[in-house]
């Protein structure tokens, strides 16, 4: 460049930035020379300008506040943009997400445009506010500010349970290791206008898994639906072509409650079309523990415990878990265990069943118990097409009946006491019932016989 005063004028800003609208000034005193170096030009001889021109990121205020204008914080919130998308950074995850304070929040660098300031997660005491449009400018003078209105919780009763149940595309059930999905409730069914929080639906080892939402108002009509963890509703052909699943609602979306049913339970489905790692198909076990006494069905207050083990020796429990078996007054109770099959359709497993202690140990039958017990069907084996097995435990008690030994022919003995020997034998077997009791009845009703016949005897004598 010639010797001379110059300018340097910014045509063009970055996004998130407030253009620079400033003259630059600068000058060039003597011949020099500058070379390239990755990019940035570099004084090779005598000396070179140097211009700063300084741009200021765009700042937009959010405040928070009650229905009386005082801030609260704790409101999670997430910015999308004007087709009600939201912002996602270069690794797919939402740019601005934050959470509000005592006082505004200043979200820096958001470039000029339209936007909805979205709550993901009220302040506690707050239900969630709807979508609010705000826009930004770049302009130099410009104050961009955006208010989002809490209102209070109200005393509300309703109550909706919404469940959610993985099966692949011939409803087969599935058991996710850990998985973690989302839902929320909308007012409208086109499903733009969310009114709750984002709610997770967490499965560790299961099938099916809920969430509940509360404090919703009688009267109204709710619409449910999977979101991300974001609130944006799942396209069910996207999931299904990018990530091998949809969302499906076999009773439709919609669920209504009034002040006469206030609690709904919702069930929902997901069809995979893969199974992603972390993913198998499920069995279950169903265990019948029945009692008998006297070979007769007896009800009991006991609890008694199983253990599915894999491995015959019965030495490694399933997911290091024992079941109880609570009778609960009953002869019969049935307990179901989901178990794990396999990744694949072609898996095949076997488990191994037997009643243990409270502790997962197996019961030695060489021990004191006071029951006996059977197996029937304890080995299992489970596929993709029989999926499921029953499992039978019989515990037996014996009762041993007291028996009343014959007194023998009664004389009267002048001068002599009568005298009535009772014996009894029996078993304790676990049974609770006071046979010591019945034992000194019996001999209070052999001492009335006898009673009885000596008084007979003497008025037969005085007649």
């Amino acid at each position: 460049m010639p010797k001379g005063s110059y300018r340097v004028i910014e045509t063009k800003t970055p996004d998130g930035y407030i253009p620079s609208s400033v003259p630059y000034e600068f000058s060039i005193e003597a011949a020099g020379q500058v070379k390239e170096l990755d990019g940035i030009y570099e004084a090779a001889s005598g000396r070179v300008a140097d211009v700063t021109v300084i741009n200021t990121r765009i700042s937009t205020s959010v405040n928070k506040v009650d229905e009386e204008g005082n801030y609260v914080f704790g409101a999670k919130f997430v910015v999308k943009d004007a087709d009600g998308k939201v912002i996602m950074d270069g690794n797919g995850n939402a740019k601005y997400v934050f959470t509000s304070g005592a006082e505004p929040y200043i979200l820096k660098g958001i470039p000029a445009g339209d936007y909805y300031l979205s709550e993901l997660e009220p302040p506690e005491g707050f239900t969630v506010a709807r979508d609010v449009k705000f826009s930004v400018s770049n302009e130099p003078d410009a104050v961009n500010t955006v208010t989002m209105v809490d209102e209070k919780e109200k005393t509300a009763s309703g109550v909706i349970t919404v469940t959610k149940n993985l099966y692949d595309e011939e409803y087969k059930d599935l058991m996710a290791e850990d998985g973690v999905f989302y839902v929320a409730l909308f007012a409208d069914q086109q499903l733009t206008t969310r009114v709750s929080a984002v709610s997770p639906i967490t499965f560790k080892g299961v099938s099916s898994s809920s969430t509940t939402f509360e404090d919703l108002n009688p009267g109204t009509q709710y619409y449910v639906a999977e979101t991300d963890e974001y609130g944006t509703v799942i396209d069910a052909d996207i999931y299904k072509n990018i990530y091998s699943y949809t969302p499906v609602y076999p009773d439709g979306q919609e669920v209504q409650i009034t002040r006469k049913a206030p609690a709904k339970d919702y069930h929902f489905n997901n069809l995979f079309y893969e199974l992603p790692e972390g993913y198998y198909y499920q069995g279950v076990i169903a265990v019948t523990k029945n009692v008998l006494k006297n070979g007769e069905a007896a009800d009991s207050k006991d609890t008694f415990y199983v253990g599915i083990f894999t491995d015959p020796e019965h030495t490694n429990l399933f997911e290091n878990n024992v079941y109880e078996l609570a009778m609960d007054g009953n002869s019969s109770v049935t307990v179901e265990v989901p178990v794990m099959i396999g990744d694949s359709k072609d898996a095949v497993v076997k488990y191994y069943v037997t009643e243990t202690d409270k502790n997962g140990v197996p019961l030695d039958e060489s021990s004191d118990l006071t029951f006996t017990y059977t197996v029937k069907d304890g080995d299992v084996v489970l596929n993709y097409e029989n999926n499921r097995a029953e499992v039978v435990i019989t515990n037996e008690f014996e009762d041993v009946t007291p028996t009343v030994t014959p007194a023998g022919d009664i004389t009267e003995t002048p001068g002599e006491s009568d005298d009535s020997h009772t014996t009894s034998t029996y078993v304790k077997t676990g049974d609770d019932t006071p046979i010591g009791l019945y034992v000194t009845l019996l001999v209070l009703a052999a001492c009335a016989v006898v009673a009885a016949v000596v008084l007979a005897k003497k008025k037969n004598k005085k007649d």
